[in-house]
């Protein structure tokens, strides 16, 4: 769930990666390979 709405909210322009990562508590490179993975 947490990164269906990260997700929607990245590709959305609302959040950039670094916000998202800071808010779940993990790094950004965890970030992007959760965005790269098929929804």
């Amino acid at each position: 769930m947490r990164t269906g709405i990260a997700r929607a909210r990245y590709e959305a322009g609302e959040v950039t990666v670094a916000e998202i990562a800071k808010a779940l508590g993990v790094g950004r490179g965890t970030i992007y390979r959760a965005l790269r993975e098929t929804p």
